[in-house]
């Protein structure tokens, strides 16, 4: 039985999404904190910046 196409574009999607994700909490961690901490948004936070990356946006 094969899956339905809404249920392979949601998948596809949520791998967007969580490609997406991954790349902000790697270039932009301040901006992934803070969403993390006002919307509950999980980032796979790297366990420090990457070098030359800002830690904050403000």
């Amino acid at each position: 039985m094969r899956p339905e196409p809404d249920e392979l574009k949601a998948a596809a999607e949520a791998e967007e999404t969580a490609r997406l994700r991954a790349q902000i909490a790697a270039q932009m961690p301040g901006l992934a904190a803070w969403t993390a901490a006002h919307h509950g948004v999980t980032y796979d936070m790297p366990a420090r910046p990457l070098a030359g990356s800002d830690s904050c946006l403000f």
